[in-house]
């Protein structure tokens, strides 16, 4: 029994409703982030606008395909090719999701770097040796500004 279109599509929409929404809201939130995390952004803006496009091509192409006039087992072929493509996507998609969680994060045991630089030329700050951190306290953090 073949429907309104219209209709098809309307009820469509609502039932992929939610998946469009949290598309659109990692769209925005994407674009805001985008300076803080960078790779992180563009892993999500990358998911998001995969998924409203992967949505709203599934979308049409299932109201179309009852249209097609198939003859034997062709329409059940089509339609396992396109799940198994849309599944495919559907998985691309998360996965980005999920990396996006881990890509912009510092290993928490990780110490800062105390990379080498020239003392004579930088006016920042010196390390202190160990005789005057010990005489400090135990709240020293063992650098000192360097005399003028």
């Amino acid at each position: 029994m073949r429907g309104n279109g219209a209709i098809e599509i309307i009820m469509s929409l609502a039932m992929r409703l939610p998946i469009l929404v949290v598309a659109i809201i990692g769209l925005v939130m994407a674009l805001q982030r985008r300076d803080k995390h960078p790779r992180a952004a563009n892993y999500v803006l990358i998911a998001s606008i995969g998924m409203l496009l992967q949505t709203i091509v599934s979308m049409a192409f299932y109201a179309l395909l009852p249209r097609a006039d198939f003859r034997g087992d062709g329409y059940i072929v089509v339609l396992r090719g396109a799940n198994c493509f849309f599944t495919v996507l559907d998985a691309l998609f998360t996965g980005l999701l999920i990396a996006a969680a881990f890509v912009d994060r510092r290993d928490p045991n990780a110490r800062p770097s105390r990379g080498r630089y020239d003392r004579e030329v930088l006016d920042e700050p010196t390390l202190v040796d160990e005789e005057s951190r010990r005489d400090a306290g135990p709240n020293s953090t063992g650098i000192r500004e360097r005399p003028e």
